[in-house]
């Protein structure tokens, strides 16, 4: 018998109110700091991550249903994994990602956070998918696998498809990327990081 040891949960769940609220808030933002560029040293290409300049859209009143959707299924994920119900996670920060065409960001995890998230506001058909890196390969890539050489840089990876209004939940130790957005839409995210009080 072969079973499967050690797995990492990551938890997906499609966003329950009206999208479009949410996207034309979000545009007014980003077309207001349409001076931000790329300014977050992962992301490559024409791609704009407002982390370094702006994190705080979990304190605005036009995304409070959104941070309580986050805050919803963040709990229910917690309790999924199995962390110690004393402590109470809950949003710290949140910005926004737009990844024009060919824009990706390389691999990069959110450590020491807890936990993060990203809602996809915007993602069209051919737009890019997140993936997850196996927290084991730097082991795995050493074994001798029967494996196609020329797909061996993604060999331990795990593509994740999404559509627009998709929340997925990860471990913020859990490297991660996204592959090159090959479409003429922008792909645009609202990535959080989640903390924890005692």
């Amino acid at each position: 018998m072969i079973k499967d040891l050690f797995p990492t949960k990551i938890y997906k769940v499609s966003y329950d109110k009206e999208l479009s609220v949410i996207a034309e808030n979000l545009q007014k933002i980003i077309n207001f700091d349409s001076t931000i560029k790329n300014n977050q040293g992962s992301m490559r290409g024409d791609g704009i991550c407002s982390y370094v300049e702006r994190r705080d859209l979990h304190t605005l009143d036009e995304f409070k249903d959104l941070v309580d959707f986050i805050n919803k299924h963040v709990q229910r994920y917690w309790q999924e994994i199995n962390y110690d119900p004393c402590y109470k996670p809950y949003v710290e920060e949140m910005w926004y990602n737009v990844y024009k065409k060919d824009a990706f960001i390389d691999i990069h995890n959110h450590a020491p956070r807890v936990m993060t998230a990203s809602f996809y506001v915007t993602k069209e058909s051919g737009n890019s998918n997140i993936v997850f890196e196996n927290p084991m390969s730097l082991l795995l890539k050493h074994q001798p696998y029967y494996i196609n050489k020329d797909l061996y840089h993604t060999e331990f990876e795990q593509e994740v498809d999404s559509q627009s209004g998709d929340l997925i939940i990860f471990p913020g130790w859990l490297n991660h990327k996204t592959i090159k957005n090959n479409s003429n839409a922008d792909r645009i995210m609202i990535g959080a990081n989640i903390c924890i009080d005692y």
